[in-house]
C-alpha cells in the first residue's frame, strides 16, 4: 500500500515536472517578436492571431487546471503518506509491546515449570519417607507447600503426609484441598 502511495505519488510528480517545462516551453515559444522581424500585420492576420492567442490562453487556463488539480493531489498523497507513516509506527510500537509481554509471559512459564519439576521431585521424595520421618519436617512448611507436594504424590502415599500432621492441621489442609477441588 505504502509503495503505491510513493509510486502514485511520484508519476504525480513527474507529471507536475512535465506541465510546468511544457508551459515554459510554450511562454517561451509566444514571446513577441523583436523590431527586425515584425512584418506587417494585416486585419485578417489580426483576427487570426487574436483566434490563437485565445486557444493559446486557453491551453494556458487548462495546464494552470492540471497543474492546480496535481498539486492539490500531490498534498493529498503527503497527508496519506503521513498518515499511513503514523500507522506503521503505531503498529510496531504495539509490536514491541507484545513482543514485551511474550517475554515476560515466557520467563513466568519457565518460573512456573522449573517450580512444578521442583515440587515434583519434593513429592518423589516424601513418597519413599514414612510419616515419622516426614512429621519434623512438615511442621516448618507452609500449607500451601504441603498441598502442592500432596498433589503430586502418588494417591496410595498421600495418606502418609497427612498421617505426619497433627490432626488439627491435616483437618485445615483438608478443608482447603476440598474447597480447591470445588473451585
Amino acid at each position: 500500500m505504502l509503495k503505491n502511495v510513493f509510486k502514485w505519488g511520484g508519476i504525480g510528480l513527474g507529471g507536475f515536472f512535465v506541465l510546468v517545462l511544457g508551459i515554459f516551453l510554450l511562454l517561451k515559444h509566444l514571446e513577441p517578436i523583436d523590431e527586425e522581424t515584425q512584418i506587417e500585420i494585416t486585419s485578417n492576420d489580426k483576427l487570426m492571431s487574436k483566434k490563437l492567442l485565445m486557444l493559446k490562453q486557453s491551453e494556458i487556463d487548462s495546464l494552470n487546471s492540471c497543474i492546480e488539480k496535481l498539486q492539490s493531489d500531490l498534498s493529498f498523497l503527503n497527508l496519506t503518506n503521513d498518515s499511513l507513516k503514523a500507522q506503521s509506527e503505531f503498529k510496531n510500537n504495539l509490536i514491541e509491546e507484545y513482543k514485551k509481554s511474550i517475554n515476560q509471559l515466557n520467563n513466568k512459564l519457565t518460573a512456573a515449570t522449573k517450580t512444578t519439576v521442583s515440587i515434583q521431585e519434593l513429592a518423589k521424595t516424601y513418597e519413599s519417607m514414612k510419616p515419622e520421618e516426614m512429621r519434623p519436617i512438615l511442621q516448618k512448611v507452609s500449607d500451601k507447600t504441603i498441598i502442592a507436594i500432596y498433589k503430586n504424590m502418588n494417591a496410595r502415599k498421600r495418606k502418609d503426609i497427612l498421617n505426619a500432621l497433627s490432626s488439627e492441621r491435616a483437618a485445615a489442609i483438608t478443608q482447603q484441598l476440598a474447597g480447591a477441588s470445588k473451585g
